[in-house]
């Protein structure tokens, strides 16, 4: 019942049923399945008497959920210092929800199993509504040209490509961005080849090929940057182990091309020198600047956007808006929950309990993390509770591999380090950019 309730918890989180019907908002519906799964998901660790994962990884993320209200706190408002704390609270429990649940190599491939197809699932639809016109206002989201589909409910968006106009695939709730959305199909295809089992020819064509088929279609019409940065990576680490460096490199600059020869990105050039991303740079320079000046707690949570007098807008970089926000204190804990997640990811590729079928699924979730993570270097994802669970994910490895124990100080030393070579490399990007006159 635990681990039932935890899976609609999931497939809730990305078939949001407020995005939908936005007339079930008012009854909260994942505030109630959480206060459900939480207290069941408790029970049955009390039953077992013992954690299902590091102890240290839940502690982090209870800290890290302070940090955001004593950031606030910090610069001179109390009381917004609990508001902090419940806007963070939904990402924090979704992880550690994630943690108590993921106990064997069955329950986390089921729960990417449902991540998997709840992303085709919305893959489909938008897809569906850029070749058909259906509910096009919602689905496709145009980026520029003289045609509108505001006031036309009967307007094909795939009728009218190559007309100066270029369109752009999302989804409902948290995907109406089709930068948010691409990078969750980055994640879905990632964990599909991790979950296939290698056998049938028709098993492998229904449910392989042609859902990742339909995963990079709607990544190449959501012509997003980040997102195709985000998959390459993702691929590398994915073959990494496999093909080696230079075979992976080789595929990797083989499919750079084919995205080139297919105009992936509808003309949005991936340089550092468009309108795009000097506000970027600009975001980043301000962020490092408002670290410095509040280096222990940061400027408070959510005060990014009001810190940024030039445009308003939140960071664009993961890691940028936790330092800047959250300073050095939050910083570490965000990355301690990183380091975490590729501890127990590597423990889980080099357990003797670990077969082959859970070395290749492992492999397909350290791909997702990664290709996750690429796309969070251009976009702010710092409170994002699907962030969160997959986090929780990669953490719970460590207990079917048979460690959920390890030692303090390398996560320790290992997170400082990763934090300061964080904030060395973005340092150094602002600094070349600007150097080369952007």
């Amino acid at each position: 019942m635990a681990f039932a309730s935890y899976l609609l918890y999931l497939a809730m989180s990305f078939v949001r049923p407020d995005g939908f019907a936005p007339e079930l908002a008012k009854h909260r519906p994942m505030a109630v399945i959480m206060a459900i799964a939480l207290p069941l998901a408790l029970l049955e660790v009390a039953a077992r008497k013992r954690w299902p994962a590091r102890p240290a990884a839940f502690g982090v993320m209870g800290l890290l959920l302070l940090t955001t209200g004593i950031s606030v706190a910090a610069n001179g408002w109390l009381g917004g210092g609990f508001k902090a704390i419940a806007s963070f609270v939904p990402a924090a429990l979704a992880g550690a929800l994630t943690l108590l649940n993921l106990t064997s190599w069955r329950r986390l491939r089921a729960a990417a199993a449902v991540l998997v197809w709840c992303m085709v699932g919305l893959t489909a639809l938008s897809t569906y509504s850029f070749y058909t016109g259906y509910d096009v206002q919602r689905y496709v989201l145009q980026e520029y040209g003289s045609v509108t589909t505001s006031h036309d409910e009967s307007y094909v968006p795939a009728q009218h490509v190559g007309e100066g106009v270029l369109f752009r695939i999302r989804s409902v709730g948290i995907f109406a961005d089709p930068n948010d959305f691409s990078q969750l199909m980055v994640v879905a295809l990632a964990l599909l080849w991790g979950l296939h089992p290698r056998r049938g020819k028709l098993r492998t064509l229904l449910t392989l090929l042609s859902p990742s088929a339909l995963l990079l279609w709607g990544l190449y019409l959501t012509h997003s940057r980040g997102a195709l940065i985000g998959l390459a990576l993702a691929g590398v680490a994915g073959l990494w182990g496999t093909l080696g460096p230079v075979r992976s490199t080789l595929i990797l600059g083989a499919g750079g091309a084919l995205a080139k020869l297919l105009n992936y990105t509808g003309g949005r050039a991936i340089s550092d020198s468009g309108a795009s991303a000097a506000h970027r740079i600009d975001y980043w320079n301000l962020g490092l600047h408002l670290t410095a000046s509040h280096p222990i707690f940061g400027i408070g949570f959510g005060n990014f956007e009001n810190a940024n007098t030039m445009t308003g807008q939140t960071a664009h970089n993961t890691f940028m808006l936790c330092a800047a926000e959250l300073g050095l204190t939050g910083l570490f804990l965000f990355t301690a929950l990183l380091v975490f997640s590729f501890q127990s990811l590597g423990a889980a590729l080099a357990s003797p309990q670990s077969d082959a079928a859970a070395r290749r699924f492992t492999t397909g979730l350290r791909a997702a993390l990664v290709g996750f993570l690429a796309c969070a270097w251009f976009l702010s994802r710092t409170y994002d509770p699907l962030l969160y669970m997959l986090l929780g994910m990669c953490i719970a490895c460590a207990a079917p591999a048979g460690n959920t124990q390890g030692t303090r100080q390398p996560w320790i030393v290992a997170s400082g380090t990763w934090a300061f070579l964080i904030l060395v490399l973005l340092y150094a990007f602002v600094v070349g950019q600007r150097l080369a006159g952007h």
